[in-house]
C-alpha cells in the first residue's frame, strides 16, 4: 500500500492506522472470582490460531503499517509546504473501549455481557 501511495503522491502527512478485531465470547467472573475463574471466563473459550489473529490484526499489523510509511511520512518534513516547518507528519493508533466496557454490543446491536 505505502508503494502504491508513494507512487502518485510526494508525501502523507497524517497515517491513520484504525484495524482491530475480537475472538471468542467473554462473560465477567462472579465478585470474589478465583484466578481459575478469570482464566476460565477470558482466555479459554479463544484458541490459539484466533489468539494469533487478534494479535496480528491489532498488534503487528499497525506496527508493520507504520514502518512502510516511514519514509513518506519524513518526505513531508522535507517538502517546501509552509505548514511541513511547524507541523511534524503524524501517526494515529486507534482502539477500541468496546473489550473492556460493562455492557458490549455487536455489530447488529444486541447487547450483552
Amino acid at each position: 500500500m505505502a508503494e502504491v501511495i508513494g507512487e502518485r503522491e510526494k508525501y502523507v502527512t497524517v497515517l491513520f492506522n484504525n484495524a482491530g478485531t475480537s475472538a471468542g465470547h467473554f462473560s465477567r467472573p462472579k465478585p470474589l472470582a478465583k484466578a481459575a475463574d478469570f482464566r476460565k471466563a477470558l482466555f479459554d473459550d479463544v484458541p490459539q490460531d484466533a489468539f494469533h489473529n487478534v494479535y496480528d490484526t491489532n498488534s503487528v499489523g499497525p506496527y508493520f503499517m507504520t514502518m512502510a510509511f516511514l519514509e513518506l511520512l519524513e518526505k513531508w518534513k522535507e517538502s517546501d509546504e509552509p505548514a511541513a516547518k511547524r507541523i511534524g507528519p503524524q501517526v494515529i493508533m486507534t482502539s477500541s473501549i468496546n473489550g473492556w466496557s460493562k455492557v458490549r454490543v455487536d455489530f447488529w446491536g444486541k447487547k450483552g455481557c
